[in-house]
């Protein structure tokens, strides 16, 4: 199944500055590592410590994550029907390489897409944020 790509106005490189500051910067890089772990499965409280970034902060990430996808989740999900059956286990492995996939991919994999029709209003999921930020991550490149 096509799912159709809409980039949002609000995502075009003019806009970096604007809402990614720190974008190729060492703010970015921490950013990133923010959400690696989060590809791993690990929590917040475990993000902090191996980091020295505070929880608050990492929560406001991905909070921003949340706020700055939510309608491209939206959007994959109206054009997708019942989800069948899915593999829980079959995510992980998919989260550990998203980093390095483009938005097409991350659209056009199904276990992918199964997984943000079941869990996308679910907004403490580790592999949601991580799906999130592959999402977003893409958008402003």
């Amino acid at each position: 199944m096509a799912v159709t790509v809409v980039i949002f106005p609000y995502f075009s490189t003019a806009l970096d500055k604007k809402y990614f500051p720190w974008h190729n910067s060492p703010r970015m890089r921490e950013h990133e590592e923010i959400f690696l772990l989060r590809c791993q499965n690990k929590s917040v409280k475990y993000i902090s410590k191996k980091t020295g970034i505070s929880k608050e902060e990492i929560e406001r990430e991905i909070t921003i994550n949340i706020r700055e996808t939510d309608d491209f989740i939206r959007n994959i999900i109206k054009g997708h029907g019942p989800v069948k059956s899915f593999q829980n286990w079959e995510i992980g492995s998919v989260c550990s390489r998203i980093m390095e996939m483009s938005l097409e991919e991350i659209t056009e994999n199904q276990n992918i897409v199964d997984y943000i029709c079941l869990k996308a209003s679910d907004h403490h999921d580790r592999y949601m944020d991580c799906i999130r930020y592959g999402i977003r991550r893409n958008l402003i490149k």
